[in-house]
């Protein structure tokens, strides 16, 4: 297996401003992203082997290599080696290991399914791009402050048992079929506010913001379920070509219509390999089986999360 010179090692989907794209870095870490929108034909050809992503190097705008080229297993859905891994800032975050963040957080629910609302936290500035990451179908604001005053009110709202802090990929996607009428989740979310608010508003390091629901579905392409016939792409392996028009892109999930029907992508698992172009016009199904998300879920902490 040798790399191609024109090859742009993937890093996994990022959403700006309610828009994925496919980021992509160069031998330098310059990144590049190839927008994933609704209806748009895509095509990427897989050359292995399958390698580290390294780290996001926030400050510097770039993809921080992995000094030692790493690689990483077929099928594993993160794309980080254990030493990038416990070297990345996001995930030490995530770990609530800092507190010293001195931006403005706000904390929200989110919609995912009937039975399943999760609280979470994001810095403000980033608007709704942490919602469209983990693909919540619906979400609302309830406060905003100081991160060491909203990581305790998350905390608070986790522990009283109704609102998890983290949800399954499984149970996300499995939903997708039953997501049911958009005012009933709407309705939905606004009586959890209701409930979830009175446990947080005596912290005056909070400014409590008003129910004002966002539903995500469309952005998605998750306005009507996707097909009863959707398979699993996969197992991705080196020479493999990916080709299809999108239907649905939620989070780190993309649906193509391909040559071998509709085809669900883990696009975390896309993570690590180099992608050059592929050829439309002709191009191969995708190694496709059956779907089965049971006990399908991510422990990939992204470098933007917060």
């Amino acid at each position: 297996m040798s790399e191609p010179t024109n090859g742009l090692l993937c890093t996994g989907i990022v959403w700006t401003s309610g828009s994925a794209s496919l980021a992509l870095a160069g031998p330098d870490g310059g990144i590049r992203h190839q927008p994933l929108a609704l209806d748009q034909i895509v095509g990427w050809h897989l050359h292995g082997p399958r390698r580290c992503v390294g780290i996001w190097n926030h400050d510097a705008g770039r993809q921080q290599m992995c000094p030692h080229r790493h690689h990483i297993e077929l099928d594993a859905t993160g794309g980080q080696c254990p030493a990038c891994q416990a070297a990345d800032p996001g995930r030490r975050f995530a770990r609530g290991v800092d507190l010293t963040d001195p931006r403005t957080f706000g904390l929200y629910l989110a919609w995912f399914d009937q039975r399943l609302i999760k609280v979470g936290l994001t810095a403000v500035k980033r608007g709704s791009s942490r919602l469209t990451e983990q693909a919540a179908i619906t979400f609302t604001w309830l406060a905003e402050g100081p991160l060491p005053a909203v990581r305790h009110a998350e905390r608070l709202i986790s522990g009283l048992g109704e609102h998890g802090e983290a949800v399954r990929r499984d149970r996300k996607v499995s939903a997708w079929w039953r997501l049911g009428d958009a005012d009933q989740r709407v309705e939905q979310l606004r009586e959890a506010w209701h409930r979830t608010v009175p446990h947080i508003s005596g912290d005056t390091q909070l400014t409590v913001k008003q129910p004002r629901v966002h539903d995500l579905a469309a952005t998605y392409g998750l306005a009507t379920p996707p097909p009863a016939s959707v398979r699993e792409i996969g197992p991705l392996r080196d020479a493999v070509t990916l080709v299809g028009r999108i239907r649905v892109v939620a989070g780190s999930d993309i649906i193509f219509d391909t040559v071998a029907g509709p085809g669900l992508l883990n696009a975390r698992s896309l993570s690590g390999w180099t992608l050059t172009r592929a050829v439309i016009r002709g191009a191969a199904a995708p190694p496709m089986r059956p779907l089965n998300l049971v006990g399908s879920y991510d422990k990939h902490v992204p470098e933007t999360l917060f």
